[in-house]
């Protein structure tokens, strides 16, 4: 009895002491990654470290993995989605950990095993007569456009104005257009079941 008594107790040790396995989440994005050909769970979380540190992990059908990549502060209620184009998973918004008062406009891609911030300020902080500046990366972190971010009036039609260079306007629109909303997805719709997603990990 007592053996058994202490094998439990090191199996739950090991268990809680395990970095490499997340913590409980709600709205989290699991995402398929063409790069580590795995799962990965970004955002969710419900108790945020106490340094804003935001870990991805993988899943590989069997067992969880940290991905160790410095980026965007954790979050929840955040949206995700699989670029095709660019194999990259890109991340946007979502909420702090003060909750709906430290909303997050930010947006991110996700490689596999890096993080790269789309534009380097959170339009979230920008209000009408707030303006904010910002910049369009590369994935190197090198400037390709810098601009000023303002929001327009709800009384003229509300949305973002972006002021930049007349001559990089072109570029920042060709940029910006890797990132267009191709459709509205009733809300129906915006969900699905896992296994319809075309993920050799997942099965049944």
């Amino acid at each position: 009895m007592k053996y058994t008594i202490l094998t439990a107790l090191i199996v739950q040790f090991l268990y809680t002491t395990n970095d490499d396995l997340p913590n409980g989440r709600v709205t989290g994005n699991l995402i398929f990654s063409p790069q580590t050909k795995t799962l990965l769970l970004i955002d969710g979380y419900t108790s945020h470290p106490t340094d804003g540190t935001n870990n991805v992990y993988s899943w590989d059908g069997k067992d969880w993995k940290k991905i160790p990549a410095s980026g965007p502060d954790s979050k929840s209620l955040s949206s995700a989605a699989l670029d095709t184009k660019n194999n990259k998973i890109v991340v946007f918004g979502g909420i702090g950990n003060k909750g709906y008062q430290s909303l997050h406009g930010d947006t991110w891609t996700f490689d596999g095993s890096q993080w790269q911030q789309v534009a380097t300020n959170d339009i979230g902080k920008v209000a009408p007569g707030e303006p904010c500046f910002a910049a369009l990366l590369t994935p190197q972190g090198k400037i390709i456009v810098d601009f000023i971010v303002v929001e327009a009036e709800p009384a003229d039609g509300g949305g973002f104005l972006l002021d930049c260079p007349r001559a990089l306007a072109p570029t920042l629109v060709e940029k910006l257009n890797f990132y267009k909303l191709r459709a509205t997805i009733p809300a129906a719709e915006a969900f699905r079941p896992l296994k319809s997603g075309g993920c050799p990990l997942v099965s049944g």
